[in-house]
């Protein structure tokens, strides 16, 4: 059964010298609870505004995104607050962390806002970072950790209220190899562990070649991928 399915999705801009263009032109796609999705294509192709839609921080111009069996349109703004912090997990290429917090307290704040404990949320993100290996870190503010260090914070921050689906942009877009590796093992690891499903927008052929299925989104539209094409 599908966790997350997107029907028909379209969603256009306006340029600045106000002329519409089309970005995402009938976009369909179902993905499976614990499932993993690599999503590939060209830069300017859409795939962030995607993620976006899947991730309801944005409606779409036509068409309909539902999670666990319910559309993003029949819900009100609270409920898709609710549903962003709860069940949808954000990764992206800059962490977004909270400057001025450790790395604990980062890991905290997304259980702390769906309004549980402070206890429960601290006990969680031991867990979490102790994971991620980086349990002696965690009183550490996010400023004095490594590129690499910061983006395994973000992980954990976007797996500690056990979400439905995963959303990574660019995940290790902005690590060097070895630790791109590393977060790679994480990412898949642990979010398969948990059942979680994950759709993730990479040009990393490593990455993608761990992945379930791999679709490139061409044209406005999702297509299953030749990996050797995709990312050559």
């Amino acid at each position: 059964m599908a966790i997350l399915e997107a029907t028909r999705l379209v969603r256009r801009f306006v340029g600045g010298d106000g002329t519409a263009f089309t970005v995402l032109d009938g976009v369909d796609l179902s993905v499976a609870a614990g499932e993993f999705v690599a999503i590939t294509g060209a830069s300017g192709s859409g795939k962030s505004t995607l993620l976006h839609l899947l991730g309801a921080l944005d409606l779409p111009d036509a068409g309909e995104v539902t999670l666990e069996g319910r559309a993003y349109r029949s819900r009100d703004t609270r409920e898709l607050a609710s549903v962003r912090n709860r069940r949808i997990g954000f990764v992206f290429q800059f962490h977004h962390l909270l400057r001025d917090f450790t790395a604990r307290e980062n890991v905290m704040m997304p259980w702390l806002i769906a309004g549980e404990s402070e206890r429960s949320a601290g006990a969680r993100a031991d867990r979490l970072l102790e994971r991620v290996g980086l349990a002696p870190r965690a009183t550490s503010r996010v400023t004095l950790l490594s590129g690499g260090e910061q983006q395994r914070v973000a992980l954990a921050r976007a797996l500690v209220t056990e979400p439905a689906i995963l959303l990574a942009d660019e995940p290790t877009g902005n690590l060097d190899p070895h630790t791109a590796a590393s977060m790679h093992d994480l990412l898949c690891g642990l979010a398969r562990a948990s059942g979680t499903a994950v759709v993730a927008v990479t040009h990393n052929r490593t990455l993608a070649q761990r992945a379930d299925r791999i679709l490139a989104l061409e044209d406005g539209v999702l297509r299953p991928a030749d990996l050797a094409e995709t990312l050559a």
